[in-house]
């Protein structure tokens, strides 16, 4: 139960220091909120490998 599901990070609000709900308020999907959170979680898992989410958008670049 304690294990860090995708879906528990995205709740979670993954590393933005707060719910998804402030991000879905600036209107930012859970599926934007995702990359972010599934970058994280790969770096976690890997060493010696550096990843960044690219974006145009720059409500989502400040996320990630």
């Amino acid at each position: 139960m304690g294990r860090d599901t995708p879906l528990r990070a995205l709740v979670n609000g993954g590393n933005t220091a707060s719910s998804p709900i402030e991000p879905a308020r600036n209107q930012l999907g859970c599926g934007d909120l995702n990359l972010p959170i599934e970058r994280d979680r790969h770096l976690a898992r890997t060493s010696g490998v550096r990843a960044t989410v690219w974006t145009p958008d720059k409500l989502l670049s400040s996320y990630a």
